[in-house]
């Protein structure tokens, strides 16, 4: 062996090393050192820096061989702040040679520092003597304590015993050896191993106590020992640093006749989230020696917060993930400070990156139910939930890793040992889960969310989505067009909510007698059901293009797209992943399996491997039927009846929020929108008119309501009179089935061909779907004949190109600003999303951002609308009823209008030769307008409506409409001429209709009384009742929640022609406020005296209009406890009533003792008179009542109250006044 030669040793100070013979192949190192410190061990981790090593005195450039229990060579990783024994450990930056020889190799050697691991480093000597290595030591600086740090090698060589040493080298006690189990030496190890010390047979106990305003652990030993016998115990505390744990001493306790160790909380300050354990060993009082027992450990005590699961799986699909943690270390508060306020506030925030804490520019993962947890002295020991739920975001970016980070632990008001705790990471696994799209466009072409193509080819109403879980569900009616069927209806259904987008041809079930009504209508028509006072948190209707186009979104983030197109609707579903294995209908099942797409509503699916056509295939009409929607169903009726298989609802309260950090300041927000992230949703809504703002609740029974502002609205009953006109029994032509060759062949498929592939020039839409795209642009204009249908497809591939590029996360960008109506916002965008318009703006203008900005001449979303059109097929109703509509806004059909304050609708009387009534029309959507008739309620009346744009020439009567009231009149029309006859109890004034009991419009003192004149108005004469609530006789059981006393009009009036006259108990005058509010009557108690009292009270509620008195409410009682004797009766109130009767003579004086139902003593009690008028009534402080009577016969009424303790006595007492005999 080269480092074998024969040598001796000596001691230099606290070094020794030693001189080898000239003989050693090593003779050029005149001394070999040995480091012998066992405390260098890597695990040997101190807490401060009294007694740490410090490597500045070592001989400089000399050689060192490491030979201790503590580690053989220097450590070959980065080391902990702390450990082997120093501050700043020093660490061999690369491995061992490998080779043994007299050449030393060059080696860097790195300094740990706080945050660095290689903060200093410098060169080293390494020589490798065939089992252990020598080295070239250089000293370290004087700032700071810094040291060579050893370890014992993972392939546990072990050093070889040089006989040499073990003569030579009295250095240290122990080798390598563990002592025998019955011995054991001062750390050990062979040799010095001896069984002089006591023997321990107990057990070790460890405890926590909490001693105000500290916390304490106890390490108690449980057994006899000897008087001679000292116990040392050792405390420690254990970390884990890249899963390896370490044991921390703490300090150690030389108990002497004591068999308790205390630990105080000072010592494990910043020492948080570790176990905490002691070592109890034994020594002869007496004895010189160093070497003590064995120890006997207790169970470890964990002092922090416990993470039951450090990591956790979240799923875009929904659900929540529960992460649960525990304190097991009390919340002490500080000497000064109150209970209520002390707490110890724990926060977190979420991170893609671990440990670090940073805004993050990117949308949230991750949500939850709250940022923080709050511990105080009451709840430390619950097991606190932290919910999580991973964001929606309409992306497929795969699986995310997300950290939940804690803020370290700040406290003002509870013991310094939580200050710096830092709890921590958990680990969050979200799952991605991708979105879809769902498709029903053209004469309908159904593509599912997983890219089945089939048509239907039917009318009817049918479900094409579902999700029960979200309580969503998405209805489409189809209409015959041409020789298939068309989309003409969408209804949307969130809860019990409805929002109804309807353009299908409708026939009236109110035939006026003798007219000859339009045998259809095809008005774009929108209307909303709702339940509660308002929709649907994130329930929302957009429309976009001057009606052209409508968005419909969910509280879950998905929504309805809907295109008009002429005839027909295109309608594109996009899902959340909330969706997945959850939906059903004709969108089929996504799942991701498209060959179970086609399945029945009774979960039997049919596989078909290309694009069929119910009219061509038996199975799959089986599978549309079976979605057809029974009537008692529609979504499209004026009473829905919903039909859910879950009971909640979803997302009413739900409630999530984000958690970020700033410059080291929280960033929290909460709002039920949090869990969703869908961009190109948030786009359509920023972009579009909001619609459904003005919806109102009336009653509980559902009723429909238009979506636009309510002064603008158009009487509903008309729609709902109005019958979809279907035939169930229709199925659309099936074309003849060509080869792809043969269909090449034709003009209709180039034009579908050239249309599509120029419409997907970004190459975002995939060629199987711009295949299925050709097929079905082919069949609709073969079935109509037409190259305008066309249209449906180019729609619906730029409509799939902005969903391919939306969900691919790796093209978007940030920071990118958009400008809205409202605002401007930061947001992140699609880079070929910005420059994707819809036929490139039809090339009359320029797409930036997405967005047209059209040439001169030219309007619209997509700069489709030539600006010099004027409208085209005008139509109206010819008949309008005020019974069922409201004709004071005549609804005007047609195409090209442009939204502008330059159209004008004119009037006149059929039999007036000028247009003199002109008035603005109200801009409805690019289909409709409103316009205002001149002549209000005026009936029956032939009028002629045209319509005027004075800048564009434009003059076109629209029709002639006869205006009547059923209510009122029986008309009939024939030959262009009507007859009318009026109808009995009903009243014709002033040429308008009223009801019999409607009021005048001009006084509400007058109604129309058929019985009486059904030509002028009659008095009106108003009758009605108080009811009094249940709680109309109130005991106040607290000052602080003052219930009011509730009398309810069972008759309201429909208009405030009535007041109320109360009079109050003399002792309560200024005690009580009694108004009329609405139908009610309230009587609210204004403050609570120091005493307990009762109050009597009457109600009288007169006619304004006739000024007699309609009902008259005696003697209602009102209570409150006094707020001087709250803490004492809260709670515990009683109170009983009986009657007497007092038989006195006109102005006679008479004395009336107050007698209890029972015997009871009158000491401490009080009495109070309740009375109203001038009856001259006193109590004394025995309760002697003094009454004098009044100077004329006749009869009253008094109470007299009796408080004592808790208990309420109330003597009413009937005066019978009688005259002198």
């Amino acid at each position: 062996m080269p480092c074998d030669a024969s040598t001796f040793s000596r001691k230099k100070g606290d070094e020794t090393f030693l001189t080898l013979s000239r003989d050693s192949p090593l003779n050029f190192i005149k001394r070999l050192y040995i480091a012998t410190q066992v405390e260098r061990r890597r695990d040997n981790i101190i807490n401060s820096t009294l007694n740490a090593l410090h490597d500045s005195k070592i001989s400089p450039g000399a050689w060192y061989r490491f030979w201790s229990p503590g580690g053989y060579e220097i450590i070959d990783k980065c080391p902990p702040l702390f450990s082997c024994g120093t501050q700043y450990p020093i660490w061999l930056d690369g491995k061992h040679p490998d080779i043994d020889g007299t050449d030393a190799i060059s080696y860097y050697v790195c300094q740990r520092r706080q945050h660095d691991c290689c903060a200093s480093r410098w060169v080293t000597h390494i020589l490798n003597c065939s089992g252990y290595y020598v080295y070239k030591l250089h000293q370290t600086s004087s700032h700071g304590y810094s040291a060579y740090c050893a370890v014992i090698p993972s392939y546990k060589c072990k050093m070889k015993k040089y006989v040499m040493f073990r003569a030579n080298l009295k250095i240290f006690t122990g080798t390598e050896n563990p002592c025998p189990p019955e011995m054991n030496s001062e750390n050990g190890f062979t040799p010095g191993c001896t069984d002089n010390f006591p023997k321990l047979d107990g057990q070790v106990k460890l405890t926590m106590s909490q001693t105000d305003p500290s916390l304490t652990f106890f390490c108690d030993f449980r057994g006899r020992i000897d008087v001679r016998t000292v116990l040392v115990a050792d405390w420690y505390v254990t970390s884990i640093d890249d899963n390896n744990t370490y044991h921390l001493p703490v300090w150690t306790d030389h108990m002497v006749e004591r068999k308790r160790s205390v630990l105080k909380e000072e010592w494990i300050k910043k020492k948080l989230g570790s176990n905490v354990y002691c070592e109890i060993r034994s020594k002869w009082k007496t004895s010189t020696s160093k070497v003590l027992s064995r120890p006997i450990r207790s169970e470890t005590l964990f002092a922090g917060i416990k993470l039951f699961n450090r990591i956790i799986n979240v799923t875009e699909s929904g659900g929540v993930g529960i992460i649960q943690l525990q304190s097991t270390i009390p919340v002490i508060c500080l000497t000064n400070i109150d209970e209520s306020n002390c707490k110890i506030i724990i926060e977190f925030a979420y991170n893609p990156q671990r440990g670090t804490y940073y805004y993050s520019e990117d949308e949230d993962e991750i949500v939850s139910g709250d940022c923080s947890i709050t511990l105080t002295p009451k709840n430390w020991k619950q097991v606190h939930n932290i919910s999580v739920k991973a964001v929606r975001d309409f992306m497929n970016d795969g699986n995310k890793k997300i950290y939940l980070n804690f803020r370290k632990i700040f406290t003002t008001v509870a013991t310094d040992m939580w200050n710096e705790y830092q709890i921590p990471s958990v680990e969050i696994m979200v799952l991605d889960v991708h979105s879809a799209l769902c498709s029903s466009y053209g004469d309908p072409h159904i593509q599912t969310f997983d890219k089945t193509v089939y048509d239907i080819f039917l009318e009817g109403e049918f479900l094409l989505y579902s999700n029960e879980n979200l309580r969503t569900k998405v209805h489409i009616r189809t209409q015959r067009c041409f020789n298939a069927a068309c989309n003409c209806a969408v209804a949307v259904a969130v809860d019990d909510d409805v929002i109804v987008i309807d353009k299908c041809n409708r026939k009236n079930k109110k035939i006026v007698k003798g007219s000859n009504f339009p045998d259809g209508w095809n008005t774009l028509h929108r209307h909303s059901l709702e339940q509660g006072n308002r929709f649907v948190d994130g329930l929302r209707v957009f429309e976009h293009d001057e009606g052209r186009r409508y968005t419909i979104h969910t509280p879950s983030g998905s929504f309805v797209d809907m295109h008009m197109v002429d005839e027909w609707i295109n309608i594109n579903v996009f899902a959340s992943s909330e969706d997945f294995n959850s939906s059903s209908g004709l969108c089929g099942i996504y799942d991701g399996n498209p060959r179970n797409d086609i399945s029945l509503n009774t979960n039997d699916y049919t596989e078909i491997d290309e694009i069929l056509s119910c009219g061509s295939n038996e199975k799959l009409c089986q599978f549309v039927e079976s979605w057809r929607v029974p009537e008692e169903y529609s979504l499209f009726g004026k009473i829905v009846n919903f039909k859910w298989s879950q009971t909640s609802k979803v997302y009413q309260d739900e409630l999530f929020c984000t958690c970020n950090l700033e410059k080291d300041q929280s960033v929290v927000v909460c709002d039920p929108k949090t869990a969703v992230m869908n961009s190109e949703s948030d786009r359509e809504m920023n972009n579009g008119k909001e619609i459904n703002k003005n919806i109102h609740i009336r009653g509980r029974t559902r009723y429909a309501r238009d979506t636009e502002n309510v002064a603008n609205n158009y009487n509903l009953d008309s729609y709902f009179d109005s019958e979809f006109i279907q035939d169930s029994n229709f199925h659309g032509k099936s074309l003849p089935i060509l080869s792809l060759a043969q269909k090449k062949e034709s003009q209709s498929y180039k034009m579908c061909e050239n249309s599509i592939k120029n419409n997907a020039g970004l190459n975002c839409v995939s060629a199987d779907d711009i295949k299925n795209l050709i097929e079905t642009c082919y069949t609709d204009v073969q079935l109509s004949g037409s190259f305008d249908w066309k249209e449906a497809s180019k729609l619906q591939t730029f409509k799939l190109c902005i969903d391919n590029i939306a969900k691919n996360s790796t093209l978007w960008i940030k920071n990118v600003t958009e400008q809205t109506s409202t605002n401007t916002t930061k947001t992140k965008v699609n880079k070929n999303l910005l420059k994707l318009c819809l036929q490139d703006c039809h090339n009359n203008g320029k797409c930036e951002n997405r967005k047209c900005f059209c040439n001169e001449g030219f309007e619209g979303e997509y700069c489709n609308v030539n600006s010099s059109a004027v409208p085209q097929n005008l139509r109206t109703k010819k008949i309008c009823d005020f019974e069922t509509s409201n004709c004071n806004l005549l609804l005007v059909e047609g195409k090209t209008f442009m939204k502008s304050d330059k159209i004008i609708c004119s009037f006149k009387n059929k039999t007036d030769s000028a247009w003199m009534n002109n008035v603005t029309a109200i801009f409805e959507t690019f289909q409709t307008i409103l316009c205002p008739s001149p002549y209000s309620n005026t009936v029956p009346l032939h009028i002629q409506l045209a319509v005027i744009i004075a800048e564009k020439h434009f003059f076109k009567q629209v029709d002639t409409i006869f205006v009547y009231d059923s209510k009122c009149l029986n008309c009939t029309i024939e030959n262009d001429s009507y007859k009318c006859f009026q109808k009995g109890g009903t009243c014709y004034i002033n040429q308008e209709c009223y009801a019999n009991g409607n009021l005048n419009p001009s006084n509400c003192c007058e109604i129309c009384n058929p019985s009486e004149s059904n030509s002028t108005f009659t008095a009106r004469r108003y009758e009605s009742t108080i009811v009094a609530s249940a709680d109309a006789n109130i005991l106040i059981k607290s000052c602080s929640n003052r219930s009011p006393m509730t009398f309810r009009l069972q008759d309201p009036p429909n208009c405030n022609k009535i007041y109320l006259d109360s009079q109050i108990s003399d002792n309560c005058n200024s005690m009580l406020d009694i108004y009329y509010d609405e139908n009610d009557i309230i009587v609210q108690l204004r403050e609570c005296r120091v005493n307990p009292s009762i109050c009597l009270f009457n109600l009288t509620l007169k006619d304004q209009c006739r000024g007699h008195e309609l009902q008259k409410v005696n003697q209602y009682n009102f209570y409150w406890p006094g707020t001087g004797i709250k803490d004492e009766c809260e709670g515990k109130y009683s109170q009983s009533e009986f009657v007497t009767t007092l038989n006195v003579k006109v102005t006679e004086i008479v004395y009336e003792p107050f007698q209890a139902s029972h015997s009871q003593s009158n000491d401490g009690a009080s009495f109070e008179i309740l009375k109203m008028g001038n009856a001259e009534v006193s109590v004394d402080v025995k309760g002697i009542v003094t009454y004098q009577a009044p100077s004329t016969p006749g009869r009253e009424q008094f109470r007299v109250i009796r408080y004592q303790n808790c208990v309420h006595q109330i003597k009413l007492v009937n005066v019978e006044i009688k005259e002198n005999n």
